[in-house]
């Protein structure tokens, strides 16, 4: 009798012992669900971070991509204004020139005449 209560007495303290181990257990797996959740939400916020900083990147790129096409116009136009500006002065020169010939020829031509009338008077 002695030795079934004692093995009762052995198995009821390896119940016990089996019931705080299943619940250590239970515990154990519940603290490591509970950090899986959290390295799983962790790099979920460091990914979407990345994916906003890439995209003001990719923004920032537009925009910058966008100023580049702005200048390049703007250069563009100044070209132009300068290689008009610098026909204007090519015409002006050509006409000033062309002014200088027409009044050297009249001058030329005033002397003559005035040579002629000066012989002709003597």
């Amino acid at each position: 009798q002695q030795e079934v209560q004692d093995f009762d007495a052995i198995l009821g303290i390896e119940s016990a012992d089996r019931k705080r181990m299943e619940t250590d257990l239970g515990r154990l797996r519940e603290e490591v669900a509970e950090q899986h959740m959290a390295a799983t939400a962790q790099r979920l916020l460091q990914q979407h971070e990345i994916c906003r900083q890439s995209a003001w990147a990719r923004e920032l790129s537009a925009e910058q991509a966008a100023e580049a096409a702005e200048q390049r116009r703007l250069r563009k136009e100044l070209e132009a204004e300068v290689e008009q500006a610098t026909a204007q002065e090519k015409h002006c020169a050509a006409a000033a020139e062309l002014r200088l010939k027409v009044l050297q020829q009249e001058v030329h031509e005033r002397d003559v005449r005035i040579g002629l009338e000066s012989s002709e008077r003597q």
